[in-house]
């Protein structure tokens, strides 16, 4: 079984509303794919403590290896599925992003992944080395963008310059491409 299969079963079970994040995600809106070996996952909670969780995992076998105190951060690993980190939407811009996210297939399993703007604005938020390569890889393929919803939310987050910045790089590159396509 796949492991975003595994994780829905908990999910369902739990009756949790989740999205697929991180790397997985954007590999469906990536020009090129990047390997990655955990899951990372969104969650709803509502009232729930993140510790139904937490218990659901343990029963299927996942191993805990750590929790934040605040209850926003669980990481799990199983020894069939690997690594998967369940991260608690805490914010209203996370329980809209949810709202937005798309049935995706994986193998086993049709899941919710984020929109394509949304995993945009989380890997701008991160700003990890991986986050900004995941960011240019994804303008590179030209998606189709709600600039109107992006540009609000990369404004209400401050990260409208790490936007930019990626959008000239990519626009840089591609020229650099057009050029030496040329010769």
């Amino acid at each position: 079984m796949h492991p975003i299969a595994a994780l829905a079963d908990i999910f369902r079970r739990c009756d949790v509303p989740w999205a697929v994040v991180g790397a997985h995600a954007a590999n469906f809106y990536r020009r090129d794919i990047r390997t990655t070996l955990d899951v990372d996952v969104l969650v709803s909670l509502g009232t729930k403590e993140m510790a139904v969780v937490a218990d659901a995992m343990v029963a299927e076998g996942w191993r805990i290896k750590r929790t934040m105190p605040e209850g926003w951060l669980l990481r799990v690993e199983h020894p069939t599925h690997g690594p998967a980190d369940i991260i608690a939407a805490g914010v209203e811009y996370q329980d809209i992003a949810l709202a937005r996210a798309q049935d995706r297939s994986f193998p086993g399993v049709i899941a919710k992944v984020l929109a394509v703007e949304d995993v945009l604005i989380h890997k701008l938020i991160a700003n990890r080395a991986q986050d900004e390569a995941d960011v240019l890889s994804i303008l590179a393929a030209n998606p189709d963008l709600d600039l109107e919803y992006l540009d609000h939310w990369i404004e209400f987050w401050e990260v409208a310059d790490r936007y930019r910045h990626c959008q000239a790089e990519t626009t840089s590159r591609g020229r650099e491409d057009d050029e030496g396509d040329q010769s």
